[in-house]
């Protein structure tokens, strides 16, 4: 196996000690960022071609009604996960202050856990949409969603991510 491979498989974890006590006990999930050449490429991997345009559009549209129409960066990084998944994160910021009127909700977040809202929210509403037309979305919107929320779980933001998604 050449360096190049050695590296691509190497994982990020949330330090335990960042961790709440109720989540240390589950099994982390690893994150790797994908290169801004590979970002597309990957992207594709995930949802496939005809998703992965709507999707992008999605989650840009997303975040900006999150943070009630602030400024939303317009560069982002792919975000790879252990479990198959992969999310989107506003680069250039370090917290953005979520609001949700109809959940009451109105709190910073870091970008990571607002991309992963972003990007959680954005695939939700895009297999709704898929399940309105055609009666079921692609099974890897499906699978997409299930590793989100398998590794939203073991965020350390956790509770915040799901006050904003439930």
């Amino acid at each position: 196996m050449n360096a190049i491979s050695k590296q691509s498989e190497q994982w990020e974890f949330f330090d335990p000690a960042v961790l709440p006590t109720y989540i240390r006990r589950w099994k982390p999930i690893g994150r790797r960022w994908v290169s801004t050449r590979r970002m597309s490429t990957a992207l594709i991997e995930q949802v496939g071609v005809v998703l992965s345009a709507s999707l992008l559009q999605r989650i840009g549209a997303d975040l900006s009604w999150l943070v009630d129409d602030a400024e939303v960066p317009s560069i982002w990084r792919l975000s790879v996960l252990q479990n198959g998944g992969a999310y989107l994160v506003p680069l250039g910021i370090d917290q953005l202050r979520l609001c949700r009127k109809d959940r009451h909700f109105d709190k910073c977040m870091s970008a990571d856990a607002a991309g992963l809202c972003a990007t959680m929210l954005s695939v939700n509403r895009i297999a709704h949409d898929y399940a309105n037309k055609f009666q079921i979305p692609p099974a890897r919107l499906r699978s997409l969603e299930q590793a989100l929320a398998s590794f939203a779980a073991s965020h350390p933001e956790q509770r915040a991510i799901l006050s904003v998604l439930d």
